[in-house]
């Protein structure tokens, strides 16, 4: 496959997909300036400035870059967003820059990042590489966001919402006037064609609590942190199926632990799940993250 910029995806009157079918980041335009949600890893960064340039949108009119939730594969391309757009400003909330402020963490997410940076360039042909970044350092000063608060980027809102179930700190957020969630990785990973791999990192219940919200938004685009951007009746069926997905997913982890010890249903749970496209993410996250999701369905109100 040849190399060549991704093609964006215009979703609505003020909204954009920028990034990699992977790693995908979105442009929000207003009237007075533009926001980036999602920064994604060095790799979809680099796509993303360059996407801009091929739409003509000036590096100059992004005043925010905001990042949902402190994971590798969210916050990672941050500096290099941040190195080509002059007058942008980083976007998280203050639980999610005391989380990246921990120099052991960023370690494990660079690690963890390059093999996902790696992998998104080798499966979708992307230009230049990526560029080496041996660690992360904690995102620059820039206005902190919470659950509730607002961005206006004049005649176009953006609303956050609290998506803690995923990871203290996070973020989802809508856009009224499009009709819009940006989800980030609040309404669950789609894998072959259907929700997979559950995400309820430090809830489970709290996580059911923030994908019943979303669908009760009934929003007509769902954004998804990953691979698809789904409309109309495709969206409220999967935020339906998602919800079903995460109870049968809790259920068979509690299952298998009345039979095994703990390290073999991770490891039963991790063969379970990684193929396809979960394979961008390393063995070694993957399994971790099987290892948290099993210690939370054994939690009592978990």
């Amino acid at each position: 496959m040849s190399e060549s910029i991704p093609a964006t995806q215009r979703l609505s009157s003020h909204l954009w997909r920028l990034g990699t079918r992977y790693q995908p980041s979105y442009l929000i335009r207003g009237r007075d300036r533009a926001a980036i949600f999602e920064a994604g890893v060095t790799a979809s960064a680099g796509v993303v400035l360059a996407q801009l340039d091929a739409l003509g949108c000036p590096r100059a009119e992004v005043s925010d870059v905001i990042v949902s939730h402190p994971h590798a594969d969210h916050v990672a391309g941050l500096a290099v967003l941040l190195a080509g757009l002059p007058a942008a400003r980083p976007r998280l909330t203050a639980l999610a820059r005391q989380t990246l402020a921990k120099p052991s963490l960023r370690q494990k997410f660079a690690l963890e990042e390059g093999f996902t940076s790696r992998a998104i360039t080798r499966r979708e042909a992307l230009p230049n590489g990526r560029p080496h970044r041996p660690d992360l350092a904690p995102p620059p000063p820039g206005p902190d966001l919470e659950p509730g608060d607002t961005l206006d980027l004049g005649a176009v809102e953006l609303v956050f919402r609290d998506a803690a179930g995923h990871v203290p700190g996070g973020l989802f957020c809508l856009l009224p006037q499009d009709d819009a969630v940006l989800a980030s990785d609040s309404a669950g990973f789609l894998q072959d064609g259907a929700p997979g791999f559950p995400l309820g990192y430090v809830s489970w219940d709290i996580y059911a609590q923030t994908l019943a919200g979303i669908a009760d938004l009934s929003p007509g685009l769902l954004a998804l942190a990953h691979q698809e951007v789904l409309t109309g009746g495709q969206a409220a069926e999967f935020l339906r199926r998602a919800d079903e997905s995460q109870a049968q997913e809790r259920e068979w982890l509690r299952s298998a632990a009345r039979n095994l010890d703990p390290e073999e249903v991770a490891r039963a749970y991790f063969r379970r799940w990684y193929h396809g496209d979960l394979t961008v993410y390393s063995p070694r996250g993957i399994l971790n993250c099987c290892r948290l999701l099993l210690r939370r369905a054994l939690e009592n109100g978990n």
